[in-house]
């Protein structure tokens, strides 16, 4: 598990999580398998199951099916290949290759990390105009007076509380 986790770290890579159950799924599995015989090696057990279906999946006769469900659409796109191709070792050569992904998840991503960032952006500087009434406050900084308070000390303490407000999460 540690070994998948230090994987997809090196290389940046987003685990999903039908994967991890998956991995600890199995590791509960073989944990118990274990436990019941020690000298059991799982993957020893699995593999003859595990050829089985790649066998199954992947033989001569399912990939010629496959081929045969995609032949209209390949021919149907053959005609634009050797454009595509030209065009795009062209892209590699030049070092020009775009990737545009239009994702409505990634869009919602993207939202919510501006959405975060504006959060910590008006939660900081609420924080800041909190300490800097605190400190004139607590120094008795001069200037008009309402209710017995410095009129700076009201100016900061009402700026933070609206940057706290524009801080707060909305849904």
């Amino acid at each position: 598990m540690v070994k998948l986790f230090r994987t997809a770290q090196r290389y940046e890579l987003t685990l999903q999580p039908q994967l991890i159950l998956l991995q600890k799924t199995l590791l509960n599995i073989e944990g118990v398998a274990r436990h019941l015989d020690p000298k059991l090696d799982i993957w020893a057990v699995a593999q003859p199951v595990l050829e089985k279906i790649l066998r199954e999946r992947y033989s001569t006769r399912t990939l010629l099916g496959e081929f045969r469900k995609r032949l209209p659409e390949l021919v149907t796109q053959a005609p634009d290949m050797p454009r595509l191709l030209r065009d795009w070792l062209s892209q590699q050569v030049d070092g020009k290759q775009n990737l545009h992904m239009h994702s409505s998840e990634l869009a919602d991503l993207a939202r919510i990390s501006r959405d975060g960032q504006r959060q910590t952006v008006y939660a900081i500087l609420g924080t800041g105009l909190l300490i800097t009434a605190a400190v004139l406050f607590g120094m008795d900084a001069g200037g008009p007076r309402l209710f017995d308070i410095p009129g700076a000390v009201w100016l900061f303490g009402l700026g933070a509380f609206g940057a706290f407000l524009s801080a707060w999460p909305r849904r």
